[in-house]
């Protein structure tokens, strides 16, 4: 992991709290231009936890050539999410929300914002010595069931 963090990566850490030494699943959500990103939200708060903690990592992302009025969007639906995260997190279950402005329009897109976000999921598992822990992707529209978090964890502790 170190080589990849040192060569392929776009940005440093940009969280920068050290995460739980129990940490074991990250939730990667980009978030283009989406009104119901706290539906989904609260739909993962609503989960059960495994034996090991979860965080939740968004990245609200535009290009430098988005028209103005889906920058103000994501900057109200930034604003909102960092409100809800701040409320919303505890010690097993934290919600981070992290805002990727005018990114360079030839690359971006959900493509580019989920490497962001998966980058940081690295780095946070590189700062606690976790090697194997879990990367997840989802969106920004989606909803789950109660058990989404238990059925990542025991799929992939086969």
């Amino acid at each position: 992991m170190t080589h990849y963090l040192q060569h392929h990566t776009l940005f440093p850490p940009l969280i920068g709290n050290k995460p739980s030494l129990n940490l074991g699943i990250i939730v990667v959500i980009p978030c283009y231009d989406e009104p119901f990103l706290l539906l989904s939200l609260m739909s993962l708060k609503r989960c059960r936890l495994p034996v090991c903690d979860v965080e939740v990592l968004v990245v609200v992302n535009d290009s430098e050539t988005d028209p103005d009025a889906v920058k103000r969007r994501n900057e109200e639906t930034f604003a909102q999410a960092e409100v809800w995260a701040s409320k919303n997190s505890h010690p097993r279950l934290k919600f981070h929300v992290l805002y990727q402005r005018d990114l360079p329009a030839k690359h971006a897109g959900v493509g580019l914002a989920r490497k962001i976000g998966m980058d940081e999921a690295c780095w946070r598992f590189r700062k606690i010595k976790n090697p194997n822990g879990i990367i997840v992707g989802f969106d920004a529209d989606s909803k789950c069931d109660p058990d989404y978090f238990e059925a990542i964890w025991a799929h992939f502790s086969r």
